[in-house]
């Protein structure tokens, strides 16, 4: 990836942000202060994939970003995790991971289809793991999410090198091209199937996304030279 594409494209993606109303943008790698800054958001809590309870997350592990308006508010956020897995490819350590952070209803391990993460079998690390997504309800519609996701995207690449970077993401966006918008140039549908499903709804039907050095590169072109879409 070139580099100064890339730099040109991120302050480009941060000035259509600002123009949108939020008045700066931060940048962490200390999971204590994200986790602190999402307990504003409805949600109140970080997810499974960043929790402190599930997860140590180092700053060399992690890397943030987050919008606030221009009474300091935030409004936007979103995160990177980084895993470098010596002995796994990516079908190991997603099955491994899931079934140890998610339970089904009864409270018992959930249990993925194995064949249905064939997408992932040979990918060797390092991954970035791409989530924890939140744009505030009077800021959507302004293209906040979708600069934020571009700008993380480009700043993990440059700070981790993985070989790959990846996200969970719902069939409607799928259907309406906020995959291909954000930057992620492969996506498997369905990501995954389930033996014994999660508690939680919204993780029943997913699509696996992904983009690889080459599509970063392919972001940063597309933007550092041109007009936001």
């Amino acid at each position: 990836m070139d580099i100064l594409s890339g730099y040109d494209a991120v302050s480009k993606m941060k000035a259509s942000i600002l123009s949108a109303g939020c008045g700066s943008l931060e940048v962490g790698y200390e999971i204590s202060d994200f986790e602190r800054i999402c307990q504003s958001f409805p949600k109140g809590r970080l997810g499974e994939h960043f929790s402190r309870r599930l997860n140590t997350l180092p700053p060399n592990r992690l890397i943030w970003i987050v919008a606030k308006d221009r009474a300091g508010r935030p409004v936007a956020a979103a995160a990177a995790r980084f895993d470098d897995i010596k002995g796994w490819d990516l079908e190991r350590f997603i099955s491994e991971y899931w079934t140890r952070i998610y339970t089904d209803e009864n409270g018992d391990p959930i249990e993925i289809i194995p064949m249905s993460l064939e997408h992932a079998r040979g990918i060797s690390g390092p991954w970035v793991y791409l989530g924890e997504g939140f744009v505030a309800e009077d800021f959507r519609g302004k293209k906040i999410s979708s600069n934020l996701i571009r700008i993380l995207i480009i700043l993990a690449f440059n700070e981790f090198r993985p070989n790959l970077l990846y996200g969970w993401m719902r069939p409607p966006l799928i259907k309406i091209g906020v995959n291909t918008n954000w930057g992620f140039h492969n996506t498997i549908y369905p990501g995954l199937l389930w033996k014994k499903a999660p508690h939680q709804l919204d993780l029943h039907d997913l699509a696996f996304v992904s983009c690889d050095a080459r599509g970063v590169g392919r972001l940063s072109q597309r933007f550092s030279g041109s007009s936001l879409e």
